[in-house]
């Protein structure tokens, strides 16, 4: 369910090839390496790494071990050409990092770019207590205080050559009028970890891009169905209401009643009327207390068996200011 692209080293930025997962959504949510998913690694010196939990967790060295001067870097690389042209665009990762903003000018500690052949490009990058979006040499960075020691989640919008919006943690930290259309021909995406100060943890949560799902349809991927594959992402939603977090922007989708909470009253409505997955019922919603509403494809027996029995009726550089952003 991946792709890849090059950054910085060697290369620059280079097509390589890429595999799309279900839908118009590709995933990759730190349960395996991504490399086994078709991602391309390139790496310097020995960064050590290992999956925990749904977490890519990776540390990388200081100058010292097998270089005077540079530490230790892990790159993820792939392409997403084949989405080239989608009217709406998001691109949505989650991450926590130690590093320090001592080397943000210089990438590190973590960097996320997203490119293409159209002169589009965003670099997010992300140390333990600042983030920074740069866009290109003419436009201002744009500089975000971030809570320490806790996972930041970072998202574009890009809605072709009209319009794009960038958000930290739910909140707009950019907007306006991009370089071009995007995804363009040859879009890519890359991912750098990195030391060249000090020793430091990066956990990596998740990577997530594709079209912007139609708000409300409970249709995660955008594959015409509402089933087990959404059903992952719907509890996620559900969890981060729960921890105070808006449906905006990334699950809003999921918010049927559009109350700006995904909750387990959406969660009903998409059980009793959405849910096309099969065997009919979904899966058990542990957010929600319960057995969950039956779909539509088993109401219509449950009601003829209560008419039956009871006779009854039936009844989703520019800086912010010093408050910092964060979870709640």
């Amino acid at each position: 369910m991946k792709i890849k692209f090059v950054n910085l080293i060697g290369c620059g930025f280079c097509l390589l090839p890429w595999h799309l997962a279900a839908g118009e959504v590709v995933v990759y949510e730190g349960d395996t390496f991504p490399e086994e998913l078709g991602w391309t690694r390139d790496f310097f010196c020995s960064p050590e790494r290992f999956l925990d939990n749904g977490l890519l967790v990776l540390q990388v060295d200081e100058p010292g071990e097998c270089s005077a001067s540079t530490g230790d870097n892990d790159i993820y690389l792939q392409s997403f050409a084949q989405l080239s042209g989608v009217p709406d665009f998001f691109y949505e990762f989650r991450v926590r990092t130690e590093g320090i903003e001592e080397k943000i000018p210089f990438v590190a500690p973590v960097d996320v770019a997203i490119s293409g052949s159209t002169g589009v490009r965003y670099s997010f990058t992300v140390a333990n207590d600042r983030a920074e979006l740069f866009r290109d040499v003419l436009f201002p960075t744009i500089s975000v205080d971030l809570i320490p020691d806790i996972f930041h989640t970072v998202r574009l919008e890009h809605f072709g050559a009209a319009n794009y919006v960038a958000y930290i943690d739910g909140q707009i930290i950019d907007q306006g009028i991009p370089e071009g259309q995007y995804p363009s021909t040859n879009a890519i995406t890359g991912v750098l970890f990195e030391s060249e100060v000090t020793t430091h943890t990066s956990w990596l949560d998740y990577i997530r891009y594709g079209r912007i799902t139609v708000d409300g349809s409970a249709d995660f991927n955008s594959d015409g169905a509402v089933d087990t594959f959404d059903h992952f992402y719907i509890s996620e939603c559900i969890d981060r209401s729960a921890a105070g977090e808006s449906a905006e922007p990334s699950c809003t989708w999921a918010d049927i009643n559009d109350d700006n909470t995904v909750d387990c009253t959406d969660w009903d409505a998409i059980a009793s009327s959405l849910w096309t997955g099969l065997p009919g019922d979904p899966p058990f919603l542990s957010a929600c207390d319960g057995a969950p509403v039956p779909a539509t494809s088993a109401w219509g027996s449950v009601v003829i068996t209560l008419l039956v029995v009871t006779v009854a009726t039936v009844i989703g550089a520019r800086r912010i200011p010093t408050s910092r952003l964060g979870r709640n």
